[in-house]
């Protein structure tokens, strides 16, 4: 199967519309798990992984509500 790759511009188009929220949302993903969503094989190029990137983004959602129902927080509220 091949993989949906989205180069930055069209990574910031779809999901961040700041280069703030890309580099915010860029240097998450690359601590994460799911560091291997994104590549940079030069200094003027770089690639993020689509599917892998909204498998982050699912991933991310279900630890925010974990961390909301350990605080005590309903979760139903957000």
């Amino acid at each position: 199967m091949a993989r949906n790759w989205l180069n930055k511009e069209q990574f910031m188009e779809k999901y961040a519309r700041s280069k703030s929220t890309y580099h915010r949302r860029i240097e998450e993903l690359r601590k994460s798990e799911f560091w291997d969503a994104y590549i940079h094989p030069s200094t003027q190029e770089v690639w993020i992984d689509e599917d892998r990137y909204q498998e982050f983004l699912i991933w991310k959602s279900a630890n925010r509500f974990k961390k909301l129902k350990n605080l005590g927080i309903d979760e139903g509220r957000w």
